[in-house]
């Protein structure tokens, strides 16, 4: 919690006293005061980038600490607020002339205003604010210690403004922000970190380095920088806020067919087209999309569930495009120019876990090389119906019958004796999972249901390599990609619900592509979801038939 002066609160240093100053921890003075000025004087004038705690009082040159005992300055109590420190409601806000330690190039302040040192500030020409530091050069960095209530992920957001149209690099806390010239320093534009920083409750120090550039010429200003709390990354107990947005600039890998940005106004040095988005809401979109391409998005799931994604998506002309995310192809329509967005949903919800999950869009190959479409962002919205207490769950291990290449159990921990492979599972249950599945091999399951009805089937899978696999079943195919690892594991669902009825139910997976005896991915169980959940009030009514092999 940073402490702050009330404003209310006044003091009197006596008829002696002519002057007194605040100093940071570093001996700057931050400002020097009058003695009829007020608290809210100083708090005014001092801004929220230091603990006044550590900061000390000079009256008539006799140095006294600042803190909760001083008897000079009452009031200061961990009960004053950290300006704009609702989380949730508004971002955190902290002035860039409000540094505690930095580097600069130059000796003096060359702007000559707010406070001494080498850090240039001027009075700045923004709309909100009222100094900036300016004439910023490669090599230089400022660092703030910036007190938060609660640990967390925070988006951080900077107020730029940088002369021509020269591509800069911001590091904070040693994550990079591109900075495209605004054309002149006084036109200004907000740009925004990739992915939040993780960040403690209390003090944090917050470091921007500016690496960029050429030597010993101004880049960019800076009016301040702002925290703004991502409930996902956050351990507040608050509940989350949906849709879940992910702007498609925003990726944390990629495979592009070229090894240039043709936009080049944000992530210049990488190969993914981004370019200004004529979308309602600015900043950029993904273009120059060509078949085979594919972005991935590090995504943290709140809470696990089923969850719809909504896509904004533009395309010229009126031909049919397919853009898969996770495995599940959405078609569209063109809208007839770049220009024009549209938003397009899948067919049926993805089921993700609690925690980071990637999520992958993907533009399948196509009948020719184009360029295809542009994505602005992505949404997940949570489906409401996911969190139905009816689910069954069918361990890939408890088999009614099979077919596999091989007469033996290659881990042979469970049903040695027969030619289904198993081995310990390292997911999160526990447990055996089925492993070295080969095209062609098939796994039953008997299951019986008190009713009929429509069910989403959800298989947990693990695939290493770079192929995409499907997997069959009931005849429905469902498609894997890579998770990283045999031990790596995802959820995958069927596009449409799987008809059963009441009594005995045969439910077949079967490995339908790949190379011929190549190993291709795990397989540790499955879930029945009724889509209708209020047919099924126990999940007790429903029976996983006994094995009809012996162990």
């Amino acid at each position: 919690m940073e402490y702050l002066i009330p404003a209310e609160v006044g003091f009197d240093l006596g008829d002696s006293t002519t002057f007194f100053q605040i100093q940071s921890v570093l001996g700057d003075t931050i400002e020097s005061f009058l003695p009829e000025s007020s608290l809210g004087d100083i708090t005014e004038n001092i801004g929220i980038g230091y603990d006044l705690r550590e900061s000390k009082v000079l009256i008539d040159e006799q140095e006294s600490n600042l803190n909760e005992e001083t008897d000079l300055l009452t009031g200061l109590t961990d009960s004053s607020p950290l300006l704009n420190s609702e989380l949730g409601k508004t971002a955190i806000r902290v002035e860039a002339e409000n540094y505690t330690n930095y580097f600069d190039l130059t000796v003096e302040n060359e702007g000559g205003e707010y406070r001494n040192g080498g850090v240039d500030i001027q009075t700045t020409s923004d709309t909100s604010g009222e100094y900036e530091v300016s004439s910023i050069q490669t090599g230089e960095w400022l660092e703030y210690e910036v007190f938060l209530p609660q640990e967390g992920g925070y988006w951080v957001s900077l107020r730029a403004a940088g002369q021509g149209d020269d591509n800069y690099v911001v590091s904070v806390n040693e994550q990079e922000i591109w900075l495209t010239g605004s054309g002149d320093k006084e036109d200004w534009q907000t740009i925004s970190s990739v992915v939040p920083l993780k960040l403690e409750s209390g003090k944090n120090t917050i470091r921007l380095e500016f690496p960029s550039g050429v030597e010993g010429e101004d880049l960019f200003n800076l009016n301040y920088l702002e925290l703004s709390p991502a409930p996902f990354l956050s351990s507040t107990s608050e509940p989350p806020v949906f849709p879940l947005r992910i702007e498609a600039e925003n990726y944390t890998s990629y495979s592009d067919s070229t090894d240039f940005n043709e936009g080049a106004p944000y992530r210049p040095d990488e190969g993914v087209d981004i370019r200004y988005t004529t979308d309602v809401g600015g900043g950029y979109n993904v273009g120059w999309i060509q078949q085979g391409e594919s972005l991935d998005y590090e995504v943290v799931i709140p809470e696990a569930g089923k969850y719809w994604v909504n896509v904004r998506v533009a395309a010229t002309g009126d031909d049919n495009h397919a853009l898969s995310v996770n495995g599940q192809e959405i078609w569209f329509t063109g809208t007839g120019d770049s220009y024009e967005w549209q938003t397009v949903t899948g067919v049926v919800p993805i089921k993700l876990e609690e925690g980071t999950k990637t999520i992958r869009l993907e533009a399948p190959l196509d009948t020719d090389e184009r360029y295809l479409f542009e994505i602005n962002y992505f949404e997940l919205v949570k489906n409401p119906f996911s969190d139905s207490p009816v689910e069954i769950k069918v361990e890939a291990e408890d088999f009614t019958d099979y077919v596999d290449l091989t007469p033996w159990n290659e881990g042979a921990l469970y049903r040695p004796a027969e030619g289904v492979d198993t081995q310990k599972t390292s997911d999160v249950d526990g447990g055996y999972n089925v492993g070295w599945i080969k095209q062609g091999e098939w796994l039953e399951y008997a299951v019986n249901l008190p009713r009929g009805g429509e069910f989403w089937v959800d298989v947990r899978v693990a695939a290493p390599g770079d192929d995409n696999h499907a997997l069959s079943v009931n005849g429905q195919e469902i498609w894997i990609t890579p998770t990283g690892g045999w031990q790596e594991w995802e959820t995958v669902s069927t596009v449409v619900p799987l008809k059963l009825d009441a009594g005995i139910n045969t439910i077949r997976l079967e490995a339908v592509t790949g190379t011929v005896g190549e190993n291709l991915f795990n397989i540790n169980y499955f879930d029945l979801t009724p889509v209708d959940s209020e047919k099924f009030s126990e999940v007790e009514d429903v029976e996983i038939l006994p094995l009809s092999r012996s162990l």
